[in-house]
C-alpha cells in the first residue's frame, strides 16, 4: 500500500484538547481511505515489533564487561566503522521511536561506554577489543582511525541527529568531525583534507555540509570548501568530469581510474552536491567556479554511468567510461545527487532520470547481498518517493520489505552481523512513512497505527487490543530545526518528513467516524500541540480516527471571509434582503452560515479562492430587531459576522449606527468631544422627514449644536439615564434633494451629548 503523503501545507491556533475514541461521522472518509489507514496500521505494528526485538536481541551479546557488543556475532570487537556505524545507531533510534526507558538506559550507557573506552585521538575511536579489554591494535593505524570516524560518523551518528536532533550523540558527531578537521593530513594544493579516497572524503563532506548549518562552526565551512576546491578544481578537470576511488594529490592524477557507484564508492557524488548546495548558500563565489564542473560530473553520470533501464552501473572506468556489473542495491545514493542538482539548478532531465529509476527498479525482486541489499534498496526508494509520488514503486517497495522481513530469526537477530542494524533502520523508514510520520508514545506491541492522505488532511487511525491512552507524535520540518538545512535537498542517511506541522500554525482535528454511533467534536490545535504530542485514548479493541488538516499560518485572527451587504431593511410581512460572502483566501473554503433571524437561502457554500456568492435573508418583520448573520469556514478559523438591522416602519429611508470607541448600557455610540458629526442622509426629495436620534444622557442634560439644511440651533435632552430617540422634524420644502446633510458639534457651554444610532422616515 501506499503511505500517507506528506502534508504540502499545514498550521493553526488553540488550546490542547484530550481527543476520546467516539467521534462524529466526518464529511471527509470514505471506507477505502479509512481501509488504507488501518491496513498501514496492520503493518506498521510489525515493522515496529521487529525492530523492537532486533535490539532486544542484539542486547543479550553485550561484553559484560564494557557494556558494548561486538560487530558480529563471532567476533569479539567493537568496531567504530561497523559495530558504531551500522548497528548501534539503529538500536539508539528504534529506542527513541519505541523505548524511552531503554533510551535513557542501556542506549546512553553504551554511549558513554564507548567514549570512555574506544577514544584514542582526541574524540576519534580507534577498535576496542573485548578478550584484551583494550584497543585491539598497539599503534594508531591513522587511515583506519580516520576511515571508523568516517563511517560512524556519516552512517551511525548523522542519521541519529537527523531524526532527534540536539542530543548527546549530536554533541558525539560534533566532536569527532572537529577533531578530522583539526588533524587532517593529505596535503592537497588547496590544503590539508582528511583523506585521498572517494568513499571517505564523500563521507565528511556529507557530514559537513548539515553540521554547518546547524553548528555554525566556520571550520566545518572550511574544510567543506577546501574538499569542494580539491574535487570540483583538481579531480573532475583532470578525469574526465568523474570522480575516481582513490587520487594522488602530490602527482594530480588517479591512482585508479575505477568509480565505484555502489557504497563506499558513490558516497563522493553526494558529498559533492551537498557541498555544491552548501557554496551556493554561504559561498557564492566559490559556487561559481563549482558550477561548471558539477553541471559535467551531472552529464557524464547520466550519459556513461547508467544502463538502458537507466539504473547505475556497479562501477565505471572513468578513463574508458565503460561501465558494468549487476545494478547496485545503493542504487539511490547516487539519485539523491542528480535530484539535489536538480532542486538546485531546474534541471528537469535530471529529475526525470530519478523518475526513470524509481520506475525501473520495480523490476528486481532479488538482491543478492541477502537482508542488507535489500534494506539498501529500499532505503534507496523511501528516501527519493518521498519527492516524487511513484505508485508501483511503493508497491515493490512492500514486496522486497517482506522479503527482507522474512530473513529475521525468532529471537530478533536478522543475520548476525553489524548490517542488521541497516535492516532496523529500513523498517522504521518504512514504517514513518505509512504513519504520515506520526509515532506514537508509550509504545506496545499491540499499538497500530496508521495513515492516509485525503482531501480533508491526513487521516491517522490509531487502534490498540487493550486500553490505550498517550500521545500521538507528529512530524515537524527537521531539516530546518535540526540542522539548518535549506533546500530540504535527498540525502543519504536521512530520515524523510511525511506531515510535518508547524509550531504556530493551526490544524483542525476532524473526527471520523470509527463504529456506528460513535460522536463528538472537532478541535483546532497548534501545530506545537500536535508536534509535542496530542493526548488521545483508544478503548479496548477500539479506534481513535481523525483527519489533520493544516488552516494556515499565523495571523490566526483574520477571519477568510467577507459579509457584504445592506446595514438595515425596513418593511412590514415579509421581507427579504441579499448579502455577498466573499472568500479572501487563497484556497477553497467551505462556509456554513447562520443568523439570529429568519431564514438563510443557501445556508452552506462551497467558495474558490476570491470566489463570492449572493444569500438571500427571509423572513417577517413584525417589530424592530436586529438579524446577525455568521460565517464560518472551519471550528478553527474566525468566524465573521454582519448586523442588519430589522425596522417595521417601511416608511424609513435611512438608519445609520453611530458606533464609536464608547460604549454606555450596552450601546455604543459617538461621543461629540471625540469630534464633530457629519452625516448624509437619504430621503426623498420635496416630502417632509422626520430624523430621529438615538440620545444618550446619564442624569444630566446633554446639549449639541445641530445644523440641517444650513440652519443651526443648539438642541438638548435630560432628565433620563441611558438612550431615548430624540425626533427632529424636517419640512418638506428643506428636502431639496436625496440626500440631507446633518452636522452635530459639540455645545459652546454644558456637557456634549452622544448618539449612538439615527433614523429617517418620510411622513
Amino acid at each position: 500500500m501506499r503511505p500517507a503523503r506528506p502534508l504540502a501545507l499545514i498550521a493553526v491556533a488553540a488550546a490542547a484538547v484530550w481527543l476520546a475514541a467516539a467521534w462524529v461521522p466526518a464529511r471527509a472518509t470514505t471506507p477505502e481511505q479509512v481501509g488504507v489507514a488501518r491496513g498501514h496500521g496492520e503493518e506498521t505494528r510489525e515493522l515496529f515489533q521487529r525492530a523492537h526485538r532486533f535490539v532486544e536481541g542484539w542486547l543479550k551479546h553485550r561484553d559484560p564487561a564494557s557494556g558494548l557488543f561486538p560487530q558480529n556475532l563471532s567476533s569479539p570487537l567493537w568496531t567504530p566503522e561497523n559495530s558504531a556505524a551500522d548497528n548501534y545507531p539503529f538500536m539508539v533510534i528504534t529506542c527513541y521511536l519505541t523505548d524511552p526507558q531503554l533510551l535513557a538506559g542501556a542506549m546512553t550507557d553504551i554511549l558513554h561506554s564507548e567514549i570512555r573506552l574506544t577514544t584514542r585521538v582526541g574524540a576519534l575511536p580507534d577498535t576496542f577489543s573485548f578478550p584484551k579489554q583494550a584497543f585491539e591494535r598497539e599503534k594508531t593505524d591513522w587511515p583506519r582511525l580516520v576511515f571508523g570516524s568516517a563511517e560512524y560518523c556519516k552512517d551511525g551518528l548523522l542519521p541519529v541527529a537527523e531524526l532527534m536532533g540536539r542530543s548527546e550523540w549530536f554533541s558525539r558527531l560534533r566532536a569527532m568531525t572537529a577533531d578530522v578537521c583539526d588533524t587532517a593530513k593529505v596535503e592537497t594544493q588547496f590544503g590539508r583534507i582528511p583523506d585521498d579516497g572517494a568513499e571517505v572524503n564523500g563521507e565528511f563532506m556529507e557530514v559537513l555540509a548539515r553540521l554547518y548549518p546547524a553548528t555554525g562552526d566556520l571550520r566545518f565551512l572550511q574544510m567543506a570548501l577546501r574538499m569542494g576546491d580539491a574535487y570540483f578544481l583538481e579531480v573532475l578537470p583532470a578525469n574526465g568530469y568523474l570522480p575516481c576511488h582513490f587520487w594522488d594529490f602530490a602527482a594530480h592524477q588517479p591512482r585508479t581510474t575505477v568509480l565505484r557507484l555502489i557504497d563506499h564508492g558513490s558516497e563522493i557524488v553526494g558529498g559533492l552536491s551537498e557541498v555544491y548546495a552548501l557554496a551556493l548558500r554561504y559561498a557564492p563565489d566559490k559556487a561559481k567556479q563549482y558550477a561548471e564542473p558539477m553541471r559535467r560530473m551531472m552529464g557524464v553520470l547520466l550519459d556513461h554511468c547508467r544502463n538502458q533501464d537507466g539504473l547505475w552501473f556497479v562501477e565505471v572506468d572513468t578513463k574508458t567510461l565503460r561501465g558494468g556489473g549487476a545494478v547496485p542495491d545503493t542504487w539511490g545514493y547516487v539519485f539523491n545527487a542528480v535530484y539535489t542538482y536538480s532542486m538546485l539548478t531546474g534541471d528537469e532531465r535530471c529529475r526525470d532520470a530519478v523518475e526513470q529509476g524509481l520506475r525501473a527498479v520495480c523490476k528486481i525482486d532479488e538482491w543478492p547481498g541477502g537482508a542488507d541489499s535489500y534494506a539498501d534498496s529500499i532505503e534507496s526508494a523511501v528516501v527519493l518517493l518521498n519527492r516524487i509520488d511513484v505508485p508501483e514503486t511503493w508497491e515493490w517497495v512492500d514486496r522486497i520489505t517482506a522479503k527482507m522481513s522474512a530473513i529475521q530469526k525468532p529471537d530478533g537477530i536478522i543475520e548476525g552481523w553489524h548490517g542488521d542494524g541497516n535492516v532496523a533502520r529500513t523498517w522504521l523508514m518504512v514504517a514513518l512513512a505509512k504513519t504520515g510520520g506520526t509515532h506514537a508514545a508509550p509504545w506496545r506491541p499491540d499499538l497500530r497505527v496508521g495513515a492516509t492522505q485525503t482531501e480533508e488532511g491526513l487521516l491517522v487511525s490509531v487502534r490498540a487490543d487493550q486500553e490505550w491512552s498517550g500521545r500521538l507524535f507528529f512530524d515537524y520540518p527537521r531539516h530546518r530545526e535540526h540542522l539548518n538545512l535549506d533546500p530540504n535537498y535527498p540525502r543519504l542517511n536521512e530520515y524523510p518528513e511525511w506531515s510535518p506541522v508547524e509550531d504556530g500554525s493551526l490544524y483542525t482535528v476532524t473526527p471520523s467516524p470509527s463504529r456506528e454511533g460513535a460522536g463528538g467534536e472537532a478541535a483546532a490545535v497548534d501545530g506545537g500541540v500536535l508536534r509535542r504530542g496530542l493526548p488521545i485514548e483508544v478503548p479496548a479493541g477500539g479506534e481513535w480516527l481523525a483527519a489533520i488538516k493544516l488552516v494556515g499560518p499565523p495571523p490566526h485572527g483574520t477571519a477568510p471571509l467577507e459579509i457584504n451587504g445592506p446595514a438595515w431593511g425596513a418593511g412590514t410581512g415579509d421581507v427579504a434582503l441579499t448579502f455577498e460572502v466573499r472568500n479572501t483566501s487563497p484556497a477553497l473554503v467551505k462556509v456554513d452560515l447562520s443568523s439570529t433571524w429568519g431564514t438563510l437561502h443557501p445556508d452552506h457554500l462551497t467558495l474558490g479562492s476570491q470566489a463570492n456568492a449572493t444569500v438571500t435573508l427571509r423572513g417577517s418583520v413584525t417589530a424592530d430587531a436586529e438579524a446577525v448573520i455568521t460565517a464560518r469556514t472551519s471550528p478553527a478559523a474566525p468566524s465573521v459576522a454582519h448586523a442588519i438591522q430589522l425596522l417595521v416602519d417601511g416608511n424609513t429611508t435611512d438608519y445609520q449606527d453611530l458606533s464609536g470607541s464608547n460604549t454606555y448600557q450596552g450601546e455604543e455610540y459617538w461621543w461629540l468631544n471625540d469630534g464633530e458629526l457629519t452625516l448624509r442622509l437619504h430621503v426623498e426629495p420635496g416630502k417632509a422627514h422626520t430624523v430621529s436620534f438615538y440620545w444618550g444622557c446619564k442624569n444630566d442634560t446633554r446639549s449639541a449644536k445641530m445644523t440641517i439644511a444650513g440652519e443651526t440651533q443648539t438642541v438638548a435632552q435630560s432628565g433620563y439615564q441611558g438612550f431615548r430617540w430624540y425626533d427632529v422634524e424636517v419640512p418638506a420644502g428643506k428636502v431639496t434633494g436625496d440626500v440631507l446633510e446633518v452636522r452635530l458639534s459639540k455645545p459652546d457651554t454644558g456637557s456634549a451629548s452622544f448618539v449612538g444610532r439615527v433614523k429617517v422616515r418620510r411622513q
